[in-house]
């Protein structure tokens, strides 16, 4: 049965652009094919097995840089319980159309923006779209066995910056929904102002996700929807 889409009728509703990512896509595949490969650190590698092009969250903890050499690292990769697949790009082709395939049936315009990334174009009042966010993760995971994170806001650059936060905050639960302030909405009059950054490596400091899960994003989400693409 195809998931119900967002509703569409109500007052309130907005339009809202939705970032779905798969997280570490080339070693979430290789884990729905190999179970023994979750919670174990695990590196892609490049042709020919030469350099990194991906990692396990357990590998980026031990502080392994993209494109490192595995000719350095393979020496102590029995002390650190790494392990190492060489890349299938075949496969990894055929996990990414099917998560284009589940991500269409909720929204009639989807933009493939890379491999494991995908832009959506949502419907729907704030709590809409963050119930339809954690379903979007829900039936890919199911289905897939690929976890991603949802990251949905008035922009492009916005929705990334959601999905960043999504990523890198537990609390958030894999789904972030960036609503613009209001001076009405008490549940963000508390939010303290977020600088610009927050778009690279670094999340902003307006990180704290609200009790009904939404996230304001201060200072970004008052911009204009003109002033980021």
């Amino acid at each position: 049965m195809s998931p119900p889409r967002v509703c569409i009728n109500c007052r309130q509703s907005q339009d809202y652009i939705a970032l779905v990512d798969v997280n570490a896509m080339y070693v979430s595949c290789e884990r729905v094919f190999d179970p023994s490969l979750h919670h174990r650190p695990v590196v892609v590698l490049s042709n020919n097995d030469g350099c990194v092009v991906a990692r396990s969250a357990e590998a980026k903890a031990l502080g392994i840089p993209m494109g490192y050499p595995w000719l350095k690292l393979e020496a102590t990769a029995a002390q650190h319980n790494l392990v190492a697949r060489s890349s299938n790009y075949e496969l990894y082709g055929e996990m990414s159309s099917r998560v284009m395939a589940i991500l269409a049936r909720f929204s009639a315009w989807i933009e493939v923006y890379s491999i494991d990334e995908a832009f959506l174009g949502l419907r729907g009042t704030l709590d809409e779209l963050h119930a339809v966010g954690q379903q979007i993760k829900d039936t890919v995971l199911k289905l897939t066995g690929l976890p991603v994170c949802v990251g949905i806001a008035k922009t492009k650059t916005l929705a990334k910056l959601a999905n960043e936060a999504a990523k890198k905050v537990d609390a958030l639960g894999g789904s972030v929904c960036l609503g613009p302030r209001t001076r009405n909405d008490p549940r963000t009059r508390a939010a303290p102002p977020a600088s610009d950054r927050g778009l690279g490596d670094r999340p902003p400091r307006d990180q704290t996700p609200q009790r009904d899960g939404h996230f304001y994003g201060g200072r970004l989400s008052r911009r204009r929807p003109s002033t980021y693409p």
